[in-house]
């Protein structure tokens, strides 16, 4: 789709703009363009589930008085990694000199060497995790990995355990990048739509929405992130409810009393 950039990325991060006010980190961002009304090509979607993806990824190994940093540019090169252990995944986009750029930086705990080249594969996690508060699905950044590379992007990371890690993203905007077959009538790209067949945990699926043919479960868990993961993923079998402690659960009781609760 044609997309505007700023307003496009300023709505995907009001809601980590609150999340960083919970969670009491620093959150940075920063859109370098000088055009506010420029516009690129790029499946909206595709990009919504890789920025969140990303982003949720930092608040979680990012400790509370941390840092996040983001950055959103067009061109090429316009970021370089911070730390000297690299990996990059990449469909040869060198070629591409138009690039809608994401630089994604945190300071939390870091990825050890031996992980920096496994990260993306499916259902990994790192095993020097000290902090046992923090849960992960080992599906994130493997969706991501899929999402970038269908985009015929880059995704490339940098990281020294203890100090922290950074994303560099590159996705090709001009039209003659895709094949008449990946831009549908409405003007939007659309590639690879098989790719989240293996991959169920999308942000578009943590709405409000009502299915009368689900049970109802309430989950009940004052760790933000804990909830995220549960929510994420029990959302395709239930209808979800959120409540932080027992009383925040009474008064979501009373509120939903009618209907058929599974705890």
């Amino acid at each position: 789709m044609r997309s505007r950039y700023i307003h496009f990325f300023d709505s995907l991060s009001l809601d980590f703009k609150n999340l960083a006010d919970v969670k009491q980190i620093g959150f940075n961002f920063d859109i370098m363009l000088v055009d506010r009304d420029e516009m690129g090509w790029f499946d909206e979607e595709y990009i919504t589930e890789i920025y969140f993806n990303l982003l949720s990824n930092a608040f979680k190994y990012t400790p509370a008085h941390g840092m996040i940093n983001v950055k959103v540019a067009l061109g090429k090169d316009n970021f370089t990694h911070i730390f000297n252990e690299k990996y990059t995944l990449t469909t040869k986009n060198e070629k591409y000199d138009h690039n809608l750029e994401i630089f994604i930086e945190d300071n939390g705990m870091g990825i050890p060497k031996k992980s920096l080249a496994k990260i993306f594969h499916r259902f990994y996690q790192v095993e020097e995790s000290n902090d046992s508060n923090i849960i992960s699905s080992g599906i994130g950044l493997a969706l991501v990995k899929k999402l970038v590379l269908s985009h015929k992007g880059t995704l490339s990371v940098s990281s020294e355990k203890g100090k922290g890690t950074d994303y560099i993203i590159k996705i090709p905007l001009r039209k003659e990048y895709y094949l008449e077959n990946e831009i549908n009538d409405k003007n939007r790209v659309i590639v690879n739509q098989d790719v989240h067949e293996d991959y169920k945990l999308l942000p578009k699926e943590l709405n409000t929405h009502i299915d009368e043919l689900k049970p109802v479960l309430l989950i009940v868990e004052d760790n933000l992130e804990v909830r995220l993961f549960l929510r994420q993923t029990l959302c395709k079998s239930y209808n979800i409810v959120e409540a932080v402690d027992g009383f925040d659960a009474l008064e979501k009781n009373q509120v939903t009393q009618a209907r058929r609760y599974t705890i």
